[in-house]
């Protein structure tokens, strides 16, 4: 069958289709497990431990899909409203998400009410990535959270690295892949002989927890997809305010204790540096995972320290 095959580049700052189509993401939750195996009951997320359960179910979510269709799942436009998405809001009788956003070197069209735009008009192959290029996507980036170019030329893997660099600091990919097209560039596949398998399906996760700073940027370069292979994107702000206050009470206590490399621990939830709202970092699936340290509830919260610690499978 054909390989799916996705070409990631990781970057960190200071301050993380059909035809080929790149994705550039920031600050999300994904997992690249077949969509049957992404029926989240309200028990809990896929793959995660009892304790990080939910009482809003991530089916209940926007979502956006990267796949063979090329599906965007959101709101539907009878739910759109400026609340929603204010940058969309669109002129009596245009569904907002109809509405095409310009800028000085692109448009845009929002993907769901919620999250997520696709960028119009560019040829990524032909750019220079000009600094007011690159800052005008780090802008975007901020407000929409994922941004897709669809229909795109092809283009090398020195030309996404490239590009990347000019977000942050390039991660260099803990695994080189001998048909990988950069030594940066982790090639992945559901297909040994393409490209690295079984990657990013032990549950819904953020890239990067094993660092002791999760990445800023992250591009994924789709050249082929296979069906019942989407990647899948969710917004973290809305997971964590969709829940009920127990469990936003209890998820706020919670430390993620990483299981890979120096096992660096992670709040659970934080403020976002740069969008100021709340956030989280977390990885559901093992072996990226040890366990949750658990603040005792002092007040105030900045006085909290850990009281005790559970397994992931706890």
């Amino acid at each position: 069958k054909n390989a799916c095959l996705s070409w990631h580049v990781l970057t960190w700052s200071t301050a993380g289709l059909l035809g080929a189509s790149l994705a550039f993401v920031s600050f999300h939750s994904h997992t690249e497990r077949p969509l049957t195996d992404l029926q989240a009951g309200a028990s809990g997320v896929p793959g995660a431990s009892s304790s990080l359960s939910t009482t809003e179910s991530v089916d209940s979510l926007p979502r956006i899909h990267i796949g063979p269709k090329a599906v965007e799942r959101g709101l539907s436009k009878s739910k759109l409203s400026k609340e929603h998405c204010p940058r969309a809001a669109a002129a009596d009788g245009v569904p907002p998400l109809m509405t095409i956003l310009k800028n000085a070197f692109y448009s845009l069209r929002p993907l769901n009410a919620v999250f997520g735009a696709e960028v119009l008009g560019v040829d990524l192959s032909m750019q220079n990535f000009e600094e007011g290029f690159v800052e005008q996507i780090r802008r975007d980036l901020v407000e929409y959270r994922v941004l897709l170019f669809r229909k795109q030329s092809p283009i090398s893997g020195a030309q996404q690295v490239a590009f990347s660099a000019r977000l942050g600091q390039v991660e260099s990919t803990f695994y080189k892949h001998p048909k990988s097209p950069h030594p940066d560039i982790f090639r992945v596949s559901n297909n040994e002989a393409e490209g690295c398998t079984n990657v990013g399906r032990s549950g819904w996760h953020v890239d990067g927890t094993f660092l002791e700073t999760p990445f800023t940027y992250q591009t994924m370069y789709f050249p082929q997809v296979a069906a019942g292979g989407d990647t899948c994107f969710v917004p973290l702000k809305e997971l964590y305010e969709r829940q009920s206050d127990a469990v936003r009470a209890r998820w706020d206590r919670y430390w993620m204790v990483t299981g890979r490399r120096s096992s660096p621990v992670h709040p659970v939830v934080y403020r976002h540096p740069l969008r100021d709202d709340p956030t989280m970092v977390f990885h559901c699936g093992e072996p990226f995972v040890n366990g949750w340290l658990i603040d005792d509830d002092r007040l105030p919260t900045a006085e909290r320290k850990p009281a005790e610690m559970v397994g992931a499978r706890s």
